[in-house]
C-alpha cells in the first residue's frame, strides 16, 4: 500500500506543476558521460575519437522505473586550425509510470586554448528535443464510471487543453579549465543548460524551461606512479533545487599484464543537497583495458523514500571507447652535426 501511495504522490507532483516536465537527466558516474556533463569536454580526450554510452535504471522498487540512456560520439578535427573537437549526442529519458518520454539529439563542439601547461576549453551544443506523454492506464476524475463503480479509460478525460507532444530547440554552453601537476591533474568546469529557455510545456502557456547550472571539479593525484586517488564533485542547480554529488575514488595502475588491463578503480559517492537531506550512498567501480573503460554504480537510497524502496535506488552502467591518437607531438631530439 505504501508503494502505491508514493507512486500516486509522484504522479500528482508532476500534474500539479504549472506545466508538466521531465527532470534533467543525471548520472552517478558523471565523468563517464562527458558530453552531457559539459559541452567543453567535446574532443577533450587522449585519442582521435571517443564513443560513450551510459544507462541508468531508477526506482524499480516502486513501480515502472525511470530509465535514461545517453550515447555520444566525438572526435578531434585535425584538419582545422587549433584544437577543435566536434560530436553528437542522443538522449532517451523515460519517466516512469506515466510514460513521459523525451528524445533529444544535440550537436556539440569545443575549442581548446593553451597558456603554458594550462588549457581552457570553450564548448557549445545545439539540438532538438521531442517529448510526449502516454497516459496509458492513467485515469482522471471525469473518467469515474458510477455504473460500474470504478474508473473507465474509455471515457473522455475532459482535459481539452492538455497536449501529449511538445518539441523545441535547446542550447547549452560550457567552460573547462585544466591544470597538470607534477603528480596528476586538476580540472574545473562550469556549464549552463537551456540557455534559450525553450517552451517545453504541454499546456502551451509559454513558460520557458529554466536554465540549469552545473559546476564540477576533479583532482587526480598519483602515488609512486601506481596508486592514485580521484576525488571529485558536481553541483547542479535549477532555480531553488540543488543536486550535489561528492565522489571519493581510488585506483591502481596495472601495466604490462596479459589481459591488457591498464587500471582499475573503486570508491563511493554521496548524493545530497545544500539545503535538503541526503538522498543516496553510491558504491562504484571501474576497469580500463586497452581502449575501453567500463563502470558500474548502484544508488543505495537512504532518504525518506526508503520506506518504499527498501534502500533500492538506481543501477547504472557506463562504457567508453577511446581510439588511438594519431597526432604527432613536436619534440626536440638532440643529434650530432656532420
Amino acid at each position: 500500500m505504501v508503494k502505491y501511495r508514493i507512486t500516486i504522490a509522484l504522479f500528482l507532483s508532476l500534474l500539479q506543476a504549472d506545466c508538466l516536465r521531465a527532470q534533467d537527466i543525471h548520472f552517478s558516474v558523471f565523468d563517464m558521460s562527458p558530453l552531457t556533463l559539459n559541452p567543453a569536454h567535446t574532443g577533450n580526450m587522449l585519442g582521435d575519437r571517443r564513443f560513450s554510452n551510459s544507462y541508468r535504471n531508477q526506482w524499480k522498487a516502486i513501480g515502472k522505473p525511470l530509465q535514461t540512456f545517453a550515447a555520444a560520439y566525438d572526435q578531434r578535427l585535425y584538419f582545422l586550425p587549433g584544437n577543435v573537437g566536434a560530436g553528437i549526442i542522443f538522449i532517451n529519458d523515460q519517466s516512469g509510470g506515466i510514460d513521459l518520454i523525451e528524445n533529444k539529439i544535440m550537436l556539440s563542439a569545443a575549442a581548446k586554448f593553451y597558456k603554458g601547461v594550462n588549457s581552457l576549453s570553450l564548448g557549445a551544443q545545439i539540438g532538438y528535443c521531442t517529448k510526449f506523454i502516454s497516459l496509458g492506464d492513467v485515469t482522471f476524475p471525469e473518467q469515474y464510471n458510477r455504473d460500474i463503480g470504478q474508473f473507465d479509460t474509455r471515457l473522455n478525460n475532459g482535459e481539452t487543453q492538455f497536449g501529449i507532444r511538445q518539441s523545441y530547440a535547446d542550447v547549452n554552453a560550457g567552460i573547462l579549465f585544466n591544470h597538470p601537476t607534477a603528480n596528476g591533474n586538476v580540472q574545473l568546469g562550469t556549464a549552463v543548460f537551456h540557455l534559450n529557455q525553450p517552451d517545453d510545456s504541454f499546456l502551451g502557456n509559454g513558460d520557458g524551461l529554466k536554465m540549469r547550472y552545473a559546476m564540477n571539479a576533479q583532482l587526480i593525484h598519483r602515488f609512486n606512479g601506481k596508486w592514485y586517488i580521484r576525488p571529485s564533485l558536481l553541483l547542479m542547480t535549477l532555480q531553488k533545487a540543488q543536486d550535489l554529488m561528492v565522489n571519493a575514488l581510488g585506483g591502481i595502475a596495472l601495466p604490462n599484464n596479459e589481459l591488457g588491463v591498464k587500471r582499475t578503480w573503486f570508491g563511493v559517492a554521496v548524493r545530497t543537497g545544500i539545503n535538503r537531506n541526503g538522498d543516496a550512498a553510491i558504491p562504484m567501480a571501474g576497469l580500463e583495458f586497452k581502449f575501453f573503460e567500463v563502470a558500474m554504480a548502484y544508488d543505495v537510497n537512504f532518504s525518506e523514500l526508503q520506506v518504499a524502496t527498501n534502500n533500492r535506488g538506481a543501477f547504472e552502467l557506463s562504457f567508453i571507447y577511446t581510439g588511438r591518437s594519431t597526432s604527432i607531438d613536436n619534440r626536440m631530439i638532440p643529434c650530432d652535426r656532420f
